[in-house]
């Protein structure tokens, strides 16, 4: 599908600065027409044309609400910074349960573990001691 539209394709890279939008065609409502967006090369702000816009910086998307000035966007994020792993399922081992274990809280170290067995034999294990609490306005 995207091989019939690579010459209308064009991929941009950058760091976005704004949202332009329209007042909509009902009352209330907003159109998005264009990102404002910087490159690594240029800080002077250049504008790519859009009718649509997805936000999918994970954590880091409330940095978006800068975006939409005036627009009352709130993309509320906060949360608990922490270690995680990945533990590869060793040859002799046959099989791993699947059963996820969630640990009690251990104050005394601030951990909170949690274990996940994956379908592929992996195992995920996060909450490993020293989370710290990160606010809306540090991901920004």
């Amino acid at each position: 599908m995207l091989e019939k539209q690579k010459d209308r394709i064009q991929v941009v890279q950058g760091t976005c600065v704004g949202i332009e939008s329209d007042q909509g065609s009902e009352r209330g409502s907003r159109k998005v027409t264009s990102i404002q967006y910087t490159t690594k090369t240029s800080d002077e702000i250049s504008v790519l044309p859009a009718d649509c816009v997805v936000v999918s910086a994970g954590p880091w998307s409330c940095a978006a609400e800068d975006w939409f000035r005036g627009s009352g966007v709130e993309l509320p994020m906060e949360g608990v910074k922490s270690t995680s792993i990945v533990w590869k399922q060793p040859e002799s081992v046959d099989k791993v349960d699947a059963t996820a274990l969630f640990c009690g809280e251990d104050n005394r170290f601030g951990t909170h573990l949690e274990v996940y067995p994956r379908p592929d034999g992996e195992i995920y294990i996060c909450g490993i001691g020293g989370s710290d609490y990160i606010s809306k306005e540090a991901l920004k």
